[in-house]
């Protein structure tokens, strides 16, 4: 059995709690590198995991870690040479970023004979490593390839886990759906999504699972500064529904079995079970609907964010506040 779980960054402040995953592996997606005493980029908001923490939660449970997002680089290649150190040192296998000669460590096989490929969608803007290394972006033709890699190499199923969506929306965009369900026509079995730091839909499109966004395993409260010393708001404070996760429990030809939501984290400890969604998103039929659908959607969303925030830290609004506030920015 798998679990694919949400995202996990563990700063020190919680821990991943694994004794309420079901039997099995555990596949998450690592959002930040162990990157040490190394600089970040300045401009941007660079996570970094602590060390002791990635360290408990590998002796707790057998993990897979999938590299392949946004922030992975956020230390450049020698953040992300200390995190593939360390995991090898600790057994633990990873796929999603690397070399562009390993290609990228896409797929890694595993020996029930299931396959996963991790990939980076460029709307997520990913920090890239130099020197060879970097992310596998997602497009079509390099998940196809993968997927043709793996049953080369002696696989019986294939799961594609994307990192992509807009953060804090809880529908997946159009373009997202559509490239699913591409992907899903040309063979792939199963579709595993993060980023958006919310639980997104899920639907069954042609007998496959597609889950858009599994949300938030276990991520910390932050304020980093950034130049000019301005402390950047987001994600300062981790809301209700930024700390839930989806578990998807798969068999050995990659078959949803159970799906369970709760928070992971040390400080929460819950699950309850979900039904399976057994048939596509009808919303998608139309989809010029379907935009006008999102963009609600979107907004009020960020009204949801926009509204936490300053009951969170009450100040008076600057006009890019507002502008988020009703969704005109993100």
């Amino acid at each position: 059995m798998l679990n694919f779980i949400g995202d996990v960054w563990l700063s020190g402040q919680n821990e991943l709690n694994t004794s309420i995953i079901p039997d099995g592996l555990v596949v998450l997606n690592l959002e930040a590198p162990l990157a040490g005493g190394l600089e970040g980029d300045r401009k941007k908001i660079c996570l970094k995991s602590h060390a002791e923490s990635v360290r408990n939660l590998l002796s707790d449970r057998e993990c897979i870690i999938g590299l392949s997002n946004n922030h992975i680089f956020d230390f450049g290649s020698e953040g992300f040479k200390n995190t593939i150190q360390f995991l090898n040192e600790s057994g633990t296998p990873f796929f999603g970023a690397g070399a562009e000669s390993d290609n990228y460590n896409n797929p890694l096989i595993l020996s029930c004979g299931i396959a996963i490929g991790g990939y980076v969608c460029a709307s997520t803007h990913p920090a890239t490593g130099g020197g060879g290394y970097g992310v596998a972006m997602l497009t079509l033709e390099r998940v196809l390839r993968d997927r043709k890699l793996a049953f080369e190499g002696g696989a019986s199923s294939f799961v594609a886990v994307i990192h992509w969506g807009e953060e804090e929306v809880t529908i997946p965009k159009l373009d997202d759906v559509r490239l699913a369900r591409s992907l899903v026509l040309n063979g792939v079995d199963l579709i595993i999504g993060h980023h958006a730091h919310v639980i997104q839909s899920h639907e069954t499109f042609f007998e496959s699972s597609i889950f858009y966004g599994l949300g938030n395993a276990c991520f910390d409260d932050f304020d980093i500064e950034v130049p000019e010393g301005k402390t950047v708001m987001a994600w300062a404070k981790q809301r209700w529904w930024n700390r839930r996760s989806l578990i998807v429990n798969v068999d050995s030809n990659a078959s949803v079995q159970s799906i369970w939501k709760g928070d992971l984290s040390s400080s929460g400890g819950y699950l309850a079970e979900v039904r399976l969604r057994r048939h596509e998103l009808s919303e998608v039929r139309n989809g010029k609907m379907y935009r006008y659908y999102f963009e609600l959607v979107r907004r009020l969303c960020f009204l949801r964010l926009g509204v936490s925030r300053f009951l969170h830290r009450p100040k008076v609004p600057s006009l890019n506040s507002i502008l988020h506030l009703i969704g005109m920015r993100p």
